[in-house]
Order: C-alpha cells, then sequence, then structure tokens
C-alpha cells in the first residue's frame, strides 16, 4: 500500500515492497524556469526534472515520455493521438521561452492507463513517467517528486496501488538540486 506521509521519502522500497525501485537524482539547477517548473541542466541545457529522470531511467528496449498537464487531456482524444513530451526546445515565439517536444503512445499502453483509472475511480493521478517495451509488452509508471516541495496526492496514491495490483512496476523516484 502506498503511503502519502512523508515518511516514503525517507524509507526507500518500505512501503511498496520488491517491485519498487528507490532513486534519489541530483540536478543542477538552470537559472531558468517554465512557466511554474525550475528547471534543470542535463548536458549543459535547460529541462525539467521529469526529463533528467526519465533519460537515466530508460533501460534497453525501453521508449518513454513524460505526461505533462496537456498530456494527460489524453483520454478525450481519438485513437492514435495520444503522445507525450520526450523533450524541450527554445522557442522565442512562446510565452514560456520553450516549446514542449512529443512522441506517440502506443494504444496498447493508453488502454492499459484507461483500466487503471477504470479500477481506480479516479480521472487523475496517473505518474509523471511511462515507459514500455514493446518487444515484451511491459510498461512502468515513474512518479517523479522533489521532497523540498512536492509530495504525493490521494489520486495519485490510488492510481499508483491500482496499477501495483495490476501487477505493473511503479517506482517514485526522488530528485534534489545540487
Amino acid at each position: 500500500m502506498v503511503d502519502r506521509s512523508e515518511a516514503h521519502f525517507r524509507k526507500p522500497g518500505g512501503f511498496f515492497g520488491a517491485r519498487v525501485g528507490w532513486h534519489v537524482h541530483t540536478f543542477e539547477l538552470a537559472h531558468v524556469k517554465w512557466w511554474n517548473k525550475q528547471l534543470i541542466l542535463v548536458d549543459g541545457a535547460p529541462t525539467v526534472a521529469e526529463l533528467g529522470v526519465l533519460a537515466v531511467s530508460l533501460r534497453k528496449d525501453e521508449r518513454g515520455v513524460w505526461l505533462n498537464a496537456s498530456s494527460r487531456k489524453w483520454m478525450n482524444r481519438p485513437s492514435g493521438k495520444h503522445t507525450g513530451v520526450i523533450g524541450l526546445a527554445r522557442d522565442a515565439s512562446k510565452p514560456s521561452g520553450f516549446s514542449t517536444i512529443r512522441a506517440p503512445i502506443p494504444e496498447a499502453v493508453i488502454e492499459r492507463l484507461i483500466v487503471i483509472y477504470s479500477h481506480a475511480g479516479i480521472a487523475r493521478g496517473c505518474p509523471d513517467l511511462v515507459l514500455w517495451d514493446e518487444r515484451v509488452r511491459r510498461i512502468r509508471l515513474i512518479e517523479v517528486k522533489c521532497p523540498l516541495w512536492d509530495r504525493l496526492s490521494a489520486d495519485q496514491v490510488s492510481f499508483l496501488n491500482v496499477a501495483r495490483a495490476l501487477g505493473i512496476d511503479v517506482e517514485i523516484r526522488e530528485w534534489r538540486p545540487s
């Protein structure tokens, strides 16, 4: 069972059981924000922490995306139109100074997320990162948190518990500024 208290940041793997990896990533802060998100530096380029964690979390033959706020509106999109973020690009024409680089999400992955939402009885709570390996039809879910200002919501706890009960690997990855 997922524990919403702050103790979960101090007890690696303790509340999820053996299936959950626990990692703490340290990133250098960029001196720029994207909307209200503090950006980090990855290979000298500013990006969101979620994409930094995605980059270090992908396993051989896996693909993955960050489901940002606009990605999470996917339930209302027609089949084949589901995308997630895989990068940020500087874009002076945007008010935020950046635009997102998007990639398609396979329908089998979307169908699995819909099953989780249905079982959980919620409309929000999907983790930040969705990773998949189409060869073995496996998905992993990773929620990215900075314990200095972020914690799990009740919907996230419900989503993660249902996903885990359905046999999906779930993780919480913590990041901190260096």
